[in-house]
């Protein structure tokens, strides 16, 4: 997944919105949202090589989403363990992983390949990076994140944030806010302040200026929101797309969050 915006506390009706574009590799299997055989608290997609996924919810009020991260020194290919699996397991509720996440150590656990990870709660997000072994934590706020570091930002990351806020700033119901992330998640346009076209552009520059990715082997392959009450009645949404850009796919799922925190 390439770009998460996450708002927690900012609006009024909907303490928790998440807004996600997934990018992958077209020919890596998928299942699209559901809630899991076998865990139906959990409610996400899942990766069917590694067994995890990366954006998903559970009915104990956890929520967590993932993306794969580079800098330098670090590499965003695979490593011995699975990124995906720490967002199943906190989702789980694993405590091995949830204490990790809540403080901080996961970002210096090794095995990994370079992820970031926002992950928590509707009163209190974990932001952990591995590549910069960077943690934070709030309470409040918009937060974006991509395949970079969470300290360093891409053009979709600053311009991204913008839209995000003034998206939920403008939203004035459900089907409103609902609808304006969507339109958000799917724009192919280079953000304002990115030079030139994308077009002929390498996958690497390309995906620091569009927050939805289009491409014959690699691109946006799922969007997703996630709208919370204040009642804690959640309702996550998933538009799955082919190597054409089009919709091929729409799941939404709605349940009742029992809150541990």
């Amino acid at each position: 997944m390439c770009f998460v915006a996450a708002a927690l506390g900012v609006h009024p009706e909907f303490p928790l919105i998440v807004a996600a574009n997934r990018d992958e590799y077209f020919v890596r299997p998928t299942q699209s949202l559901t809630r899991w055989p076998g865990s139906p608290a959990i409610v996400a997609g899942r990766d069917l090589t590694g067994g995890g996924t990366w954006l998903g919810l559970s009915e104990d009020g956890r929520f967590a989403a993932l993306t794969n991260c580079r800098t330098e020194t670090v590499s965003s290919k695979p490593g011995a363990l699975s990124r995906g699996a720490i967002v199943r397991d906190f989702l789980l509720g694993r405590r091995h992983v949830v204490d990790a996440v809540a403080n901080g150590t996961l970002a210096k656990q090794s095995g990994y390949g370079g992820f970031n990870l926002i992950a928590g709660t509707v009163n209190q997000i974990s932001i952990l990076s591995n590549a910069t072994e960077t943690f934070s934590q709030a309470t409040a706020g918009c937060f974006v994140l991509s395949n970079i570091p969470p300290q360093d930002e891409w053009p979709k990351i600053r311009v991204g944030r913008v839209r995000f806020s003034e998206t939920i700033a403008l939203a004035a119901d459900f089907e409103a806010l609902k609808n304006r992330l969507f339109s958000l998640l799917a724009d192919p346009q280079p953000v304002q302040g990115s030079t030139g076209s994308s077009k002929g552009e390498s996958l690497s520059e390309m995906v620091g200026k569009v927050i939805f990715v289009s491409g014959a082997d690699y691109g946006t392959r799922a969007s997703s929101v996630i709208l919370v009450n204040r009642e804690k009645q959640a309702h996550f949404f998933e538009r799955t797309f082919d190597n054409k850009g089009c919709c091929d796919g729409e799941s939404a799922v709605r349940l009742g969050l029992i809150s541990r925190n």
